[in-house]
Formats: C-alpha cells, structure tokens, sequence
C-alpha cells in the first residue's frame, strides 16, 4: 500500500515520469505502469500456500521421550 501511494503521488502531485517514479523507488518500469493504471490501490497479496511439515516431524515424538527422561536425570 505504501509503494502504490508513493508511486501515485510522485508521479500525479509531484509531475515526475514513470522514469524519474523507477529511479527513485527502484521498481521496475512495468510494476509502475501497473499502480498507475490500477482503478485502486491495492496491496499485493502473497501467499505462503500449504505449510510444509517441518522436517522433524517424524521424530518429535521420540524427542519429546527423550527430553522427559532427561528431565527426570539428577
């Protein structure tokens, strides 16, 4: 949302070209083209998707044995 409003104002309130907008903000010329054409602004949406199981999850069970009987250790 912050990148779309500062592009919008750079180039509307400020008269600066899609150029001068790419220079400043390091976007690339097509991303700025995009948010000028956007009917709204819009933040980008990313998705992590699914979470993968993390790699350990076959063993936590053990872990969680092995740790309660370390606890029980002098």
């Amino acid at each position: 949302m912050a990148k779309n409003g500062k592009v919008l104002r750079m180039h509307r309130r400020d008269k600066k070209s899609v150029r001068e907008v790419v220079k400043a903000t390091s976007l690339a010329r097509n991303t700025v083209r995009k948010y000028l054409r956007a009917d709204r602004v819009e933040e980008p949406r990313r998705s992590r998707g699914e979470e993968a199981p993390s790699k350990l999850a076959s063993f936590v069970e053990a872990i969680e044995q092995a740790l309660i009987a370390d606890a029980r250790r002098p």
